[in-house]
């Protein structure tokens, strides 16, 4: 999956961005297990690469994972019905 959002957001601490950035984000199947799902996750503008880090998502249970201060991913399991 593949979204943008506007700048003026700091990442980790160092990486600064403007206002007028376009922020494009990415989140793709990494890996997985009978029990996980493995999603990579990535920012980006134009000329550098912001976070990328990688988030457990569980089937049976809600997983939440800070990606960078007060940026959050939260994964919620879909009933079987």
């Amino acid at each position: 999956m593949q979204f943008y959002f506007a700048g003026g957001h700091l990442f980790q601490g160092e990486y600064r961005t403007h206002s007028t950035d376009a922020i494009e984000g990415d989140i793709w199947q990494a890996g997985g297990e009978e029990d996980a799902l493995i999603l990579g996750i990535s920012f980006n503008t134009k000329k550098q690469i912001l976070l990328n880090t990688l988030h457990i998502a569980r089937p049976d249970k809600r997983t939440s994972s800070e990606l960078d201060k007060g940026l959050f991913i939260t994964c919620d399991p879909v009933p079987i019905r």
